[in-house]
């Protein structure tokens, strides 16, 4: 439609503040991976998803607004579809993104703490084999603290054939692919065992700190605590999205169909080729892709 075919209220032109893209979305949870380190948090960009609930959102307020300018010839009998229950709405989605976003943004801190963590536990286990040996510990035990060495670093035991490997690990996908499948409560519970290995060792007394087995025990409460950490802030982050998604997806009653039901309202009350409809014919609301 070229300027001046555009209808006229009140005597001035309309302007249609609809927004011309259409992206599919997803809450992009942030899940738990087997391995060894997470990346350091990346710098927050906005995806195709949260563009589309960002532009949703801001429709809802810009339909409750315009609504409100054709009172009291609107009048629709639903009360979801009233100025005061859309621009409710509006409040409602707003609330639920800011909770995603709080919950994501404490997730991602919970990420990098256990990135932190469990980083250099490959090394670290290096170090306390080499040191276990050198204290004069018995071959068994040494043996014994190197299977454990093994798993933490990924290594496949040497008594299994390549075949059996490779049939193991097929379709896996973690970057280290090992018999242990090093997810994080496999990595804790391998470490564990080392620190114990190390306590019930008499010859045992390295003369670093970190290797001390009190030392150790603070690495090992730290794992255990970074790890528990993401647990609950993953959780947490998965519940706000969950909320959120129900408040823009439930049929009927959720925030997309009570605003197209708003603009079926308009058409009816005004007629669909009316200035009132032209103003918020073109206003878009995406329900939210969940995974």
């Amino acid at each position: 439609m070229q300027e001046m075919d555009k209808p006229l209220l009140n005597g001035v032109a309309l302007e249609s503040s609809a927004e011309t893209q259409q992206f599919t979305d997803s809450s992009n949870p942030a899940t738990e991976t087997s391995q060894t380190q997470d990346p350091p948090p990346a710098p927050v960009t906005r995806s195709t998803s949260e563009v589309s609930i960002a532009n949703t959102t801001n429709n809802v307020q810009v339909l409750g607004e315009r609504l409100a300018l054709f009172v009291p010839t609107y009048a629709p009998s639903n009360a979801r579809l009233t100025p005061e229950a859309i621009e409710a709405l509006h409040a409602q989605a707003v609330a639920a993104n800011t909770n995603v976003e709080e919950k994501e943004n404490e997730n991602s801190i919970d990420i990098y703490n256990r990135h932190l963590a469990f980083d250099d536990l490959p090394v670290f286990a290096t170090r306390f084999i080499n040191a276990l040996e050198a204290c004069g510990a018995s071959e068994d035990t040494v043996n014994h603290a190197r299977t454990f060495v093994n798993k933490i670093q990924g290594k496949a035991s040497k008594g299994k054939k390549k075949k059996e490997r490779d049939n193991e690990n097929k379709g896996a996908d973690n970057k280290f692919v090992s018999d242990s499948q090093r997810s994080y409560p496999k990595l804790i519970e391998h470490y564990q065992i080392l620190v114990i290995i190390g306590e019930n060792e008499p010859l045992y007394n390295p003369s670093s700190d970190d290797l001390k087995t009190a030392g150790m025990r603070i690495r090992l409460d730290s794992m255990v605590a970074t790890n528990s950490a993401f647990n609950k802030s993953d959780a947490a982050a998965k519940m706000a999205r969950l909320e959120r998604n129900a408040l823009f997806n439930t049929k009927t009653t959720g925030l997309v169909d009570t605003c197209f039901l708003a603009k079926n309202e308009v058409k009816a009350t005004f007629g669909g080729t009316s200035p009132q409809y032209y103003m918020i014919s073109s206003l878009e609301f995406h329900r939210i892709k969940e995974r």
